[in-house]
């Protein structure tokens, strides 16, 4: 999900230069094989553009085999009502268009629990039931201030995480309970988030950052006891969006305002893969398919890629 914080406008002219870095030592002739051996490139499969209007994430529901997209049909911050879903098959094909509509205004990022589809909607996280495709309740931001919720990842309990990028906070939806869960200031701007192997692994800045919307790194935050640590070391990637783990200790990232979708090896060296427009939005990885789906939101469309090893 992407941030265009009001108070941090610089957002669209993001220091790129820490995203073509390397941040593991040099490798000895003994070492394992390099980023450069192991790197993995994207193949373009499809790409739709018909009935889409300013496309911000996607998800894929293996149950129903179909993907989910977010629309925000207008500007992202703004209550006007315009946001939609729609349905879209893996060969890139549009299902229904308006899927989901009414009552949603900018709707971004997505998890999925069972029958129920979260969805992060500026002050809101609003819940929708799969089978029938209706909104079923909404969860507000209950504090004062002007909310900007961003990504949405789950656990294995059920327990849905979202993203406050202008509030800097982690909320949590536990046992019918929306509240704050984690307000850090180590925890700055927070937006992509995914739970792996116990740890939510947030896309973010600190405090120490001027600009924390263009100093993201990735983070681990244990779900037990909220203790935070870098995920390899604290050089910033750049605008971090997208958090997509691949399977392998690596993670596909996206940079909203570059327009730049990486490569985050486990050793924590930084490849780039693609050089898109502005609006690379929240991709979702299938490992089953080896593919990554990709929202372009400026360009309204949404690309299917293989990735290839």
């Amino acid at each position: 999900m992407f941030y265009q914080a009001l108070r941090y406008s610089a957002l669209a002219s993001v220091a790129l230069l820490p995203c073509l870095t390397t941040h593991a030592q040099p490798a000895t002739k003994d070492a394992q094989p390099t980023l450069k051996d192991a790197q993995p490139t994207l193949k373009e499969v499809w790409t739709l553009e018909k009935g889409i209007d300013r496309p911000e994430s996607v998800i894929f529901d293996s149950e129903r085999d179909v993907l989910y997209l977010s629309n925000i049909g207008g500007a992202p911050a703004e209550k006007d009502g315009n946001g939609y879903l729609s349905r879209v098959s893996t060969d890139g094909k549009m299902i229904e268009q308006m899927w989901v509509t009414g009552g949603m205004n900018a709707p971004k990022g997505m998890a999925i629990v069972e029958d129920r589809l979260y969805v992060a909607d500026i002050d809101v996280l609003v819940e929708i039931d799969l089978p029938s495709g209706e909104i079923v309740k909404r969860y507000p931001v209950d504090e004062e201030g002007d909310s900007f919720l961003n990504d949405v990842t789950t656990d294995r309990q059920g327990r849905i995480y979202v993203s406050c990028s202008s509030l800097s906070k982690i909320y949590r939806l536990a046992d019918g309970r929306f509240e704050v869960w984690l307000d850090d200031p180590d925890v700055r701007n927070p937006n992509g988030l995914k739970v792996v192997e116990g740890k939510l692994i947030a896309a973010a800045a600190d405090a120490s950052a001027e600009n924390p919307g263009a100093s993201r790194y990735l983070r681990k935050i244990d779900l037990q006891d909220r203790r935070i640590e870098p995920l390899v070391d604290r050089t910033p990637v750049g605008g971090i969006d997208a958090v997509e783990p691949d399977g392998r200790g690596g993670y596909f990232l996206s940079d909203w305002a570059a327009g730049k979708v990486f490569y985050f090896s486990p050793k924590g060296e930084v490849a780039l893969l693609k050089q898109l427009g502005r609006g690379t939005a929240d991709l979702d990885y299938v490992s089953e398919q080896d593919r990554i789906y990709l929202p372009i939101m400026m360009s309204d469309r949404l690309v299917a890629y293989q990735v290839q090893r």
